[in-house]
């Protein structure tokens, strides 16, 4: 079953790809508007006008202090008609002088924005395993402990009885981190057994015996490469009082709200027969479409709800305008970058106090805060004004 699906910003959205930033070597502001160097035709450019020695001069002379925006300006060609020239392409912005790192968007072969299907599917993956521990959270709550709490609680034990001077090291921390995601998604996504062949000389792969490889998820299609944005984003922070207040500005290329992109979900029937011939009696999680974006609906309005009851307890920049934002009727899913650990694991279905202890040792200790404690924001001015990355899906 294949279903052809339109996707609607409803907020701005930013899906980071191979290059994780982009320095003043790359891009400069100008005029309203971020150009992003092709080296190809600046080169070309700077060529025609007889002045590839004088910007080999000044990256010598300026080092790691050497930008582009102030080069071009002392050589007279800081103007619209050779930047768009020399430029891959660019988006809009508000910023007046080229910032000292900016996180580009992913993008095809001809430098135009896409979301992955791999990031959507990575949404439906979360709200699979989300929905299948929520209801066994309800009906069976000593395997809802088995399955989640016990492993959460293993897996910092081991963390917490390791040498100190690994506790205190970032890749240890992360290595603790992707071993309780694996341990979980091993067992609720990757226990489902295939029929074998009789000639087969070993059993299936953990990923061949994964509940998703019966979905199958394309990528969108692509925006116009001129069509996005470069906005200031926020990281927000609480005081005691639970004021917001500004803690870290990051620069970030998104798709505004209102943008529409398709992509396709199909479902292989086939797969989840083979599932099924062989699974225990307490079948498969979803055995449909409609059962599939039914978790996906309900992780997102629980999440939705998450982040709605965040900024009602909240005061100080950005919380009225984060508060009519979530006035409004749940969106359908929420994509890429600044979602927040809400949307990218099951944190929501942890008790209070175990997700602090999670914090303490694994991020960074917040006393009696609600974890996580931090958002990001997309600024309008000097205040913050779109959370990132909600969308509304129709389906056809």
């Amino acid at each position: 079953m294949r279903k052809r699906v339109i996707l609607k910003t409803v907020s701005p959205v930013h899906v980071g790809g191979k290059t994780q930033e982009l320095t003043p070597l790359e891009a400069v502001i100008n005029q309203g508007y971020c150009y992003v160097v092709d080296e190809s035709k600046m080169g070309r450019e700077l060529l025609k006008k007889d002045m590839m020695d004088c910007l080999y001069t000044d990256i010598d002379q300026a080092g790691r202090n050497f930008q582009l925006e102030r080069f071009l300006q002392q050589v007279k060609l800081l103007n619209t008609d050779f930047l768009q020239k020399s430029a891959a392409y660019s988006s809009a912005t508000r910023l007046r002088s080229t910032p000292r790192r900016l996180r580009p968007f992913v993008r095809d072969a001809w430098n135009c924005p896409f979301i992955p299907g791999s990031s959507i599917k990575g949404v439906l993956r979360t709200a699979v395993m989300y929905g299948v521990l929520k209801r066994m959270k309800e009906k069976k709550p000593e395997d809802f402990k088995r399955f989640l709490v016990n492993e959460v609680k293993k897996k910092l034990r081991e963390f917490n009885n390791a040498d100190e001077w690994k506790r205190r090291k970032p890749w240890f921390k992360d290595k603790i981190k992707r071993n309780i995601a694996g341990a979980i998604e091993g067992k609720l996504m990757q226990n489902y057994e295939l029929p074998l062949h009789t000639n087969a000389r070993r059993g299936p792969t953990s990923q061949q015996r994964d509940i998703m490889r019966a979905v199958k998820v394309s990528d969108t299609t692509p925006l116009d490469k001129d069509s996005l944005s470069l906005e200031e984003v926020q990281v927000l922070s609480l005081t005691k009082g639970n004021e917001v207040y500004l803690k870290t500005q990051l620069f970030t290329e998104v798709i505004p709200p209102g943008a529409e992109m398709e992509f396709s979900i199909t479902l292989d029937e086939n797969i989840l027969s083979d599932f099924s011939k062989k699974t225990e009696k307490n079948g498969l999680p979803y055995s449909s479409m409609e059962d599939l974006l039914s978790f996906l609906n309900e992780f997102t309005t629980d999440l939705w709800q998450f982040e709605k009851s965040y900024w009602g307890g909240v005061y100080g920049p950005g919380s009225s305008e984060m508060q009519e934002f979530y006035q409004q009727e749940s969106a359908a899913m929420r994509l890429g970058w600044g979602s927040g650990l809400g949307g990218a694991s099951l944190l929501m279905l942890l008790p209070e106090e175990l997700r602090r202890e999670l914090r303490d040792s694994l991020f960074e200790p917040r006393g009696q805060y609600e974890f996580p404690k931090s958002r990001r924001a997309v600024m309008d001015g000097d205040s913050p004004r779109w959370p990132l990355g909600w969308v509304t899906i129709s389906i056809y």
